[in-house]
């Protein structure tokens, strides 16, 4: 009897325990998972797999085509292949997964990236005489050169993702230059590149050339070396774009009086400069770094500053080397002037201190003052590179002039340059002082604003080239030039004699009118001169 109740007992026992398991598996909560959370596929065709864990049924959708589970419902455990069609377009684009079981959601997000494309250089040059030349194709797919043109080879032509290009092309036996426009086609993406090729030169300069453009009856003609950078070997041709070029410069550094008075005492020469490619580099600052944000291989390596900017500079070494090609260069009496083939608004002067300056000007094609190639050849290279004069402009918040600056402009003074201001106002002791109250210089005086400043630096004229360009100098400016043309030349200075051939006293009306077309935020101020001895200043 005590057995048959014990036994009655353990069965009572393990029904309980059965029924008390069911139940807790019953009252589980619903538990559904998902791996990755997020999905990032590439352009072309493929698989990934989702990983979904749970206790229970699920199923899965995609609100997108190209984007396909293989399995759409299930329970518990599974590993889902996601098929991915190839992406033709090159813009990214996003579907979503929706696993949804158990009053659960989970979505995940699947991102294909489209088909890139691209090349570093759009344009390349090539001489008569061809050449070869690289460029890379940057892309994440198949692409292929089209080219129809029997004097271009390109190595390879087609190829997949990113690879490096060669480009050949014959001999151009021709006069005039050819050029083509190639495709290269990666998908629905078009990319171009120009090349072109200049043809066999009539009759061309070489480089280092040195040409004499004015004879000159004095007997020590005053030099002005004018060269150009960013002039291929097409360009040299006589009578060509570099020949152009020097003698719109050359006009117009004789274009504003009393340059057109005094032009005998010049000699104007020119020296030839070849640049592999036209245009001019552009850099920013950073620090005291220079970075390229476009670089041009040409002769003089000259560029500009990005933005709101005219400062340029360039290998001031190399210039000097080919401006003393010209026989009997004399160093401390040398102007030269260094032409950008280039269209930018601005323009550099760099200044040794002793007499030694070379200017680096772009012909800028704006049609009044301060832009235009004339006007800033007549600022930057006869009046702060031959005159050493200083600007004349304020306006731009710099306030009264520092004690600091008043002492760098006496030194200024003491080396015999930047006589057309001063921080001193005494009639008897300025520079102009012969002119005040003169009879037909009733307009000289003391102009408050100079140097950059609005107080405490004065100019002799209300207008003056400057301060904007105008194809007009001060009675100082123009005096300074002369003194020292006449210095170089081995001539005595003579006063009088100045004042009788000082043939332009005052701005005309047309030089006035033509001044500041364009709003200012338009022009900045151009960069004064730079002293590459910065020991003239203390």
């Amino acid at each position: 009897m005590r057995t048959k109740l014990r036994h009655v007992l353990q069965i009572a026992l393990a029904s309980f325990f059965f029924a008390t398991a069911c139940s807790e598996e019953e009252s589980a909560p619903p538990v559904l998972e998902v791996h990755p959370s997020s999905i990032t596929m590439n352009h072309r065709e493929g698989s990934t797999v989702l990983a979904i864990n749970g206790n229970v049924e699920w199923n899965l959708q995609s609100n997108r085509s190209w984007c396909v589970p293989e399995q759409l419902s299930g329970n518990g455990e599974a590993m889902v292949t996601i098929l991915i069609q190839e992406n033709t377009n090159d813009a990214d684009r996003n579907a979503k997964l929706v696993v949804t079981g158990g009053n659960l959601t989970r979505e995940i997000q699947v991102t294909q990236s489209g088909i890139s494309a691209s090349i570093d250089s759009t344009y390349l040059y090539f001489p008569a005489e061809g050449g070869e030349k690289q460029f890379t194709i940057y892309a994440n797919r198949e692409w292929e050169i089209v080219n129809s043109n029997d004097w271009l080879h390109f190595t390879p032509e087609s190829g997949q993702d990113t690879s490096q290009v060669t480009v050949k092309t014959d001999a151009n036996t021709g006069y005039e230059p050819r050029s083509a426009i190639i495709n290269i086609q990666c998908g629905s993406i078009n990319r171009q590149i120009a090349i072109e090729q200049g043809g066999i030169p009539l009759d061309a300069y070489a480089d280092g050339e040195v040409r004499l453009y004015d004879e000159n009856d004095a007997g020590n003609p005053v030099k002005i070396v004018f060269m150009g950078d960013g002039f291929t070997q097409e360009d040299l041709a006589k009578g060509g774009a570099y020949d152009q070029a020097m003698e719109e410069a050359i006009d117009a550094f004789f274009s504003t009086e009393p340059y057109p008075t005094y032009r005998d005492y010049f000699a104007p020469y020119i020296v030839y400069a070849e640049s592999e490619e036209r245009g001019i580099s552009m850099f920013r600052k950073e620090g005291d770094k220079e970075i390229y944000t476009s670089e041009k291989s040409t002769a003089f390596k000259v560029r500009k500053e990005n933005g709101y900017s005219t400062l340029m500079n360039g290998d001031l070494n190399k210039i000097w080397e080919y401006a003393h090609k010209v026989p009997g260069l004399e160093d401390t009496k040398t102007t030269i002037v260094v032409v950008s083939n280039s269209t930018p608004y601005a323009g550099t002067c760099y200044h040794w201190g002793d007499g030694r300056t070379v200017s680096l000007i772009p012909m800028n094609r704006d049609a009044n003052p301060p832009g235009g190639f004339d006007h800033l050849i007549t600022h930057e290279s006869a009046g702060h590179g031959f005159g050493r004069l200083d600007d004349e402009y304020s306006g731009y918040g710099y306030g009264t002039l520092p004690e600091s600056e008043a002492q760098a402009l006496a030194n200024h003074h003491k080396s015999g340059q930047f006589w057309n201001v001063t921080a001193v106002r005494d009639t008897a002791e300025v520079y102009w002082s012969a002119f005040i109250g003169r009879e037909g210089y009733e307009h000289v005086g003391f102009y408050e604003g100079a140097h950059l400043y609005d107080f405490g630096v004065w100019r002799c004229e209300e207008h003056s080239c400057m301060i904007n360009n105008i194809h007009y100098f001060s009675v100082a400016s123009r005096m300074a030039i002369v003194e020292r043309l006449k210095t170089i030349a081995g001539e005595t200075f003579d006063l009088e004699d100045f004042i009788s051939k000082d043939k332009q006293k005052a701005p005309t009306t047309d030089q006035l009118n033509g001044s500041y077309t364009m709003p200012l935020y338009q022009y900045p101020p151009a960069t004064p001169p730079i002293f590459v001895d910065e020991s003239v200043r203390r």
